[in-house]
């Protein structure tokens, strides 16, 4: 029983270790892709983050100022359709939350408006990911808030692009997306 309790203690050290180590291994692979935007260096920020939204374990206060402040970068390659982008995106809706999960929401949505095909695929492919499709589907930006007109010239935009994509294995998150903007009309 006294090695069985120092046991314990010491792999409760390591499993609270390393998932700090994962977070720090995270941002080392995060500043690189922000410095670098190359394929490789996504893959690497993509692989790391989690396939499921997180409660807990979540990276630290200074690391998601960091990313937040980092957004704007990935946000323009998100917006020039750039898949590994766009998967960066989706995985980091998850784990972000307030603004910065708006402003994520805010530049997927409007992926639908550059590439409605694009956005499906991705967002079917993470779908599991995203606890609440209206924050990236209906959510236009602040330049549309008090603006009810750019709202629903946003809106029919959106529907039309989206019903134009003819891919049978999209139609369920399609038909999602259609009536989260059908019920904003």
């Amino acid at each position: 029983m006294k090695i069985f309790i120092p046991f314990i203690v010491l792999c409760i050290t390591l499993t609270c270790r390393a998932e700090s180590i994962t977070w720090a291994t995270f941002e080392r692979s995060w500043d690189a892709y922000i410095a670098q935007p190359t394929h490789e260096n996504a893959v690497k920020v993509y692989q790391q983050l989690p396939n499921e939204p997180l409660t807990k374990d979540l990276p630290r206060e200074g690391l998601i100022t960091k990313m937040y402040d980092d957004w704007p970068h990935v946000s323009k390659h998100i917006l020039a359709g750039n898949k590994d982008a766009v998967e960066i995106g989706f995985k980091l809706y998850a784990v972000v939350d307030g603004a910065f999960k708006e402003d994520v929401g805010t530049d997927l949505g409007k992926l639908i408006t550059l590439d409605a095909t694009l956005f499906l695929q991705e967002l079917k492919k993470h779908r599991q990911l995203v606890q609440n499709l209206g924050g990236i589907v209906c959510n236009y930006g602040e330049a549309y808030v008090d603006n009810k007109e750019l709202q629903v010239e946003e809106t029919d935009t959106r529907m039309r692009l989206l019903v134009n994509v003819n891919d049978p294995k999209l139609e369920d998150v399609k038909a999602e997306c259609l009536k989260l903007l059908m019920d904003k009309k």
